[in-house]
């Protein structure tokens, strides 16, 4: 942290460029804090924390979680980052996800334990996909910037709403139909 506060928005911008995903992560806390002269942007820095993520740094995984918890009001999205940031060897997440599996098993069952899972790995598999293809990238620059600009690892995140999980949950608890009727 400390070797970022001595760094000017043009060094940040060009490690960034060069794919440095700790430097995504700070160009986006700039706007979403109003630092280095930025002006406060949550919408950009929403896109620099997405394109952070995307290439795997925890901290950008971690806003994202928090996001889902506090801004979106999805829990099992929360949960489903809080597997994700466990599995990219972020260790203090794992006895956190292991209360929270055991929570969400209790009460809501097996499915959605199980889709939640599914979930954080399709979005592992996706992140070394990106983490491929910036490796590979002759212009890492552009690459960079379409990370920025329309990619995200929360792209598909709106469809698993309350609808979502409430289907699962409805499915494999036919229970709960009869009790209704």
């Amino acid at each position: 942290m400390e070797k970022w506060k001595k760094k000017t928005m043009n060094q940040m911008l060009t490690d960034a460029n060069k794919g440095d995903s700790a430097a995504l992560y700070m160009i986006g806390g700039c706007y979403l804090y109003g630092l280095n002269e930025m002006p406060i942007n949550v919408k950009i820095a929403n896109q620099y924390f997405g394109a952070s993520a995307l290439l795997g740094f925890g901290p950008a995984v971690d806003q994202i979680k928090f996001k889902n918890l506090e801004e979106v009001h999805n829990p099992f999205m929360m949960i489903v980052y809080t597997n994700l940031l466990a599995s990219l060897g972020h260790r203090e997440f794992t006895f956190i996800y292991h209360e929270l599996r055991g929570n969400a098993l209790q009460k809501f069952g097996l499915p959605i334990v199980e889709e939640i899972e599914r979930l954080a790995l399709n979005k592992k598999v996706e992140i070394y996909s990106y983490q491929e293809e910036m490796k590979k990238a002759k212009d890492k620059a552009k690459y960079i910037s379409s990370l920025i600009n329309g990619r995200s690892i929360e792209s598909e995140d709106k469809k698993y709403g309350k609808d979502y999980w409430f289907a699962i949950f409805e499915a494999n608890n036919p229970s709960l139909l009869s009790q209704k009727s």
